[in-house]
């Protein structure tokens, strides 16, 4: 019971992460470009693991 809800947690933690991505990166994308977003979403994908 106890490991489910870890791993709801968790995977409700990822998608709240991806939305919040996704609004940087429509905040910033005019700004920086694509450098950075390829940046943020390697260092996430390495978290992620």
């Amino acid at each position: 019971m106890q490991w489910g809800r870890l791993q709801q947690l968790r995977l409700s933690i990822k998608l709240i992460t991806l939305m919040v991505l996704a609004l940087l990166h429509e905040l910033l994308m005019p700004l920086c470009g694509q450098a950075l977003l390829f940046y943020i979403l390697y260092n996430v994908a390495e978290f992620s693991q």
